[in-house]
């Protein structure tokens, strides 16, 4: 049964379909997650971190939660995401933020991997249209 800080990102999410897909990114600070990005432990946040988007506007995250898959690799603190309302386009996984983790990032042009502890975690796609790294927030 969901929680109330489950029912209000429903609310938000009401007749979409969740998008699995984010962008391995080495500008993120953190790991930015669109309202229907799936997640796992979602609460709300009363005053969330603010982030500029590239046109200037400025949002809010509404929710913290957690990455959906690798539990038993990653840390809790790897695996933690903020849910901004405002992010529309993509959802953002923080190349740092895996690294400080003990992850290992090695990108090449069509087909970066992620792994640690010498087991690959994923691998992600490069989107040809953009030249951005895909990475699918599901196992």
């Amino acid at each position: 049964m969901p929680n109330n800080n489950e029912t209000d990102l429903e609310q938000v999410n009401e007749g979409m379909d969740t998008d699995p897909l984010a962008i391995l990114d080495s500008g993120a600070t953190q790991n930015y997650l669109k309202v229907t990005s799936p997640v796992i432990n979602l609460h709300k946040v009363n005053d969330g971190a603010a982030v500029r988007l590239p046109t200037g506007t400025k949002i809010k995250a509404s929710h913290r939660a957690e990455l959906p898959f690798f539990q038993k690799h990653l840390s809790q603190k790897a695996q933690e995401c903020k849910i901004f309302p405002g992010l529309n386009q993509y959802a953002l996984l923080s190349v740092g933020q895996l690294c400080d983790d003990g992850c290992n990032i090695i990108f090449r042009k069509e087909d970066p991997t992620v792994s640690k502890d010498n087991k690959i975690l994923f691998i992600a796609k490069r989107n040809t249209s953009n030249g951005m790294y895909e990475v699918k927030l599901t196992a």
